[in-house]
């Protein structure tokens, strides 16, 4: 039976795979975004790229009603797409399959369970604005729960979180030219050989491969900063040891700190 077979089509899927991404997607179609043109009807054909999973845990199978359902815990590449995944398990198992939800449970190093994520935010979903075309992007309210986040504590969090996440701290104002000159390259995705002088530059005393921290830039024009996560990274593939960025942000000085005030926002 379907039921018995999905676990093993699931763990069927680890390995790299090369599968289109779904329509809905923003990947761009000659300068215009996919889910633009799915959503005027159209069916862009988009090439199948290069797509990863790495393990799958926690299967499980229900049959409530009529349907049938697959949870499940996947570890993905970078640029993969779940919905893709999704779709191939429907063709495997004869079935039409689509995702119903998902939920990201760590990115890098950062889980959901660890003390820098952010906790107690509620997101309540706003009515459409008079007007507003059918398929636009929903209206949601975030607000802060009051018994996780006195007044004021979210907002500053937010405006500087590099406290929170509890990792060194390497500031580049001031630095010479080798940090200068890493920091730009980092700033484009870049990676930098662990041995080179702007990788030393940017690293803190005694860092280790495998070791990850922040690199903070000097104020840029519009007075905003720049914040890095970066990563100590073995070598492979032929290529030494590197540091790696992760993730960045712009970040402005903060102003006076307000009490938390409920706003909307259209993601």
């Amino acid at each position: 039976a379907l039921r018995e077979r999905l676990p093993a089509l699931v763990e069927s899927m680890v390995g790299a795979q090369q599968l289109p991404p779904p329509a809905y997607s923003a990947i761009r179609v000659d300068g215009v975004r996919a889910h633009r043109l799915a959503r005027a009807g159209q069916a862009p054909e988009l090439e199948a790229r290069p797509m990863s999973l790495f393990a799958v845990s926690e299967i499980r199978v229900a049959a409530p009603g009529e349907g049938m359902w697959v949870d499940a815990r996947l570890h993905l590449s970078k640029g993969s797409y779940v919905r893709s995944f999704a779709e191939w398990l429907g063709s495997l198992a004869g079935h039409p399959c689509r995702l119903d939800a998902l939920r990201r449970v760590q990115s890098g190093h950062l889980e959901v369970a660890d003390p820098a994520c952010v906790r107690g935010l509620c997101v309540d979903t706003l009515p459409p604005r008079e007007g507003q075309p059918a398929d636009a992007k929903p209206r949601v309210r975030v607000s802060a729960d009051p018994e996780r986040w006195p007044p004021g504590a979210l907002m500053a969090a937010l405006r500087d979180p590099v406290p929170a996440t509890g990792a060194a701290l390497v500031e580049v104002a001031g630095a010479g030219e080798a940090a200068q000159a890493g920091l730009a390259r980092l700033a484009q995705g870049q990676r930098l050989a662990l041995a080179s002088p702007e990788a030393r530059a940017l690293s803190p005393e005694g860092s280790e491969e495998g070791a990850a921290w922040l690199v903070r830039g000097p104020a840029e024009a519009d007075g905003a900063h720049r914040l890095i996560w970066v990563e100590a990274r073995a070598g492979q593939g032929g290529r030494g040891p590197s540091l790696a960025p992760v993730r960045q942000v712009r970040l402005w000085p903060p102003g006076p700190v307000e009490a938390e005030k409920s706003g909307s926002s259209d993601p």
